[in-house]
């Protein structure tokens, strides 16, 4: 996973007259967030969110029987945002999450490729 911080991603694109400062600010200041957060200390924590999110596929296949892959997981994590979303649509957790599940779900299905 890329290591990359706010200063990064501002110091790169600050040239860019297309990206606005309000964008800057919120856009990617979310999406940055959220790749600190899934290349941090999470990582130390629970390990790779591919590896993490295949023993949760193992756990949840196993209570119910039916087969999801890590992918599906990371998808499940998305659809419970976006119904935190719903009733709160303006708290940035949820969008933070929703950003990195995505790309979590995007590193699952390349690892099975």
């Amino acid at each position: 996973m890329i290591d990359i911080t706010q200063k990064t991603i501002a110091d790169e694109l600050a040239d860019d007259e297309i990206l606005s400062k309000a964008a800057m600010s919120s856009r990617l200041g979310l999406l940055t967030e959220a790749a600190r957060l899934t290349a941090g200390d999470r990582n130390k924590d629970y390990g790779s969110p591919v590896e993490n999110h295949r023993h949760i596929a193992e756990i949840f296949n196993a209570i119910t029987g039916i087969q999801i892959s890590a992918r599906n997981v990371a998808m499940l994590h998305v659809a419970t945002k976006l119904a935190r979303m719903k009733t709160s649509p303006l708290k940035s957790d949820s969008y933070v999450d929703a950003m990195a599940y995505l790309g979590i779900a995007y590193e699952c299905e390349e690892a099975e490729k």
